[in-house]
């Protein structure tokens, strides 16, 4: 950690050569409530992955964490954005969290966890937290298709 708050993070990953093909690699931050403006420089400003990304342009766009959920019939992972260079969440006090990708990265916040999709088969099921939980992924698989199967 840097005198100024900067904490840099350096990942080195050798996963054993018999496992199947990894959906996701990354790390997972769960920050408090309140982290509810989002804005990156990356692909957007709907949601995309590595299998479809594009009709997403790269650009610096800006949201809130609500409204990057997407209501699938069957709660699945969403709200994912590719090649981002950069993204902030910042909360209602202007407190700010600034992440950069060295290579760029894939993104996506949300408040619900990837076990509060897994555990729902329905959306009304879902019960979103008040904290808000980021992924910071080097790499995640494409959607691919036969989701609700």
């Amino acid at each position: 950690m840097w005198g100024d708050g900067t904490l840099e993070l350096a990942n080195d990953i050798t996963a054993a050569p018999n496992l199947p093909p990894l959906p996701r690699l990354g790390l997972t931050l769960s920050l408090a409530e309140g982290f509810e403006q989002l804005s990156w420089f990356g692909r957007g400003p709907h949601e995309c992955y590595r299998d479809r990304q594009e009709g997403a342009a790269v650009g610096i766009y800006h949201s809130t964490v609500s409204e990057q959920y997407v209501p699938y019939i069957m709660p699945q992972e969403n709200g994912n954005h590719t090649e981002v260079r950069w993204l902030t969440l910042t909360n209602g006090n202007g407190l700010t969290l600034k992440v950069w990708g060295n290579p760029p990265l894939e993104m996506s916040a949300s408040h619900l966890s990837a076990a509060d999709l897994t555990a729902a088969r329905h959306t009304y099921e879902l019960d979103p937290r008040p904290e808000t939980i980021l992924n910071l992924d080097f790499q995640q698989s494409g959607l691919g298709g036969a989701s609700c199967t």
